[in-house]
């Protein structure tokens, strides 16, 4: 059996002049008409090490992606701005901006632009419903053809996904919702507020959502309706 093609350095698109996200297409055994863009689970971190490996190398694509590439899909996993550095709606805009790359280059990659599906475990999960569930419209009037494109997913395999955010108790996982949102709480803030509810648990030492905050009613507790995953095969 042939082995798939992989393409390690696909650049989705740059900030700033920095890149910030890209990722790795793979494609499956043969001709396929559809693509899932995998994010894998990091707690919306990144390490900050001189050779830390992006999130496109986490072990989870070797876990995941083979089975699918059997099936004869086109995998993608990407890389997004992550906490501590980055902050909501840095990873959303990344993933959202993956998948628009994706849709423009759909001739490029065999694949049909109606078929797009997403995968991804924890706050990979996060990520991929939220692109599921958003409107995700492209801009007709931007310059940048791959933002005219939409954003939005047809189907989504989410693992273990935090879709209320509100609701993680954990230690680790208040810390890592705070570091998403940039919140923190002190005297003033009331206490049934979102930047109470989601940082009361963590550590004091992050920033107060400011500027894009985060909409509790459209980011925090996102509903995730019945999706269904379709085997090729």
């Amino acid at each position: 059996m042939a082995q798939p093609r992989v393409d390690t350095n696909v650049v989705y698109g740059m900030v700033s002049g920095t890149r910030a996200v890209d990722g790795r297409s793979s494609s499956g055994h043969g001709r396929t008409d559809s693509a899932s863009s995998s994010s894998h689970g990091s707690g919306w971190n990144a390490p900050l090490g001189y050779a830390a490996p992006p999130l496109k190398q986490s072990p989870q694509v070797a876990m995941y992606a083979p089975s699918l590439l059997e099936a004869g899909y086109t995998v993608f996993a990407i890389t997004h701005r992550a906490t501590p550095t980055f902050r909501y709606p840095a990873p959303v805009d990344d993933a959202q901006r993956a998948v628009r790359f994706i849709r423009h280059n759909a001739a490029r990659f065999g694949i049909d632009a109606a078929r797009i599906g997403g995968s991804g475990g924890s706050s990979g999960a996060h990520l991929v419903s939220m692109l599921a569930t958003m409107d995700g419209s492209g801009d007709s009037s931007d310059p940048d053809p791959v933002n005219r494109e939409s954003a939005k997913l047809q189907c989504v395999v989410a693992r273990a996904a935090p879709v209320d955010l509100l609701r993680i108790d954990t230690s680790a996982g208040a810390t890592a919702v705070a570091l998403l949102l940039g919140a923190r709480v002190d005297a003033s803030t009331p206490k049934g507020t979102t930047e109470y509810k989601v940082a009361a648990a963590a550590s004091p030492d992050h920033l107060r959502i400011a500027g894009r905050s985060a909409d509790p009613a459209h980011s925090l507790a996102m509903p995730i309706g019945p999706c269904r995953f379709i085997n090729r095969r």
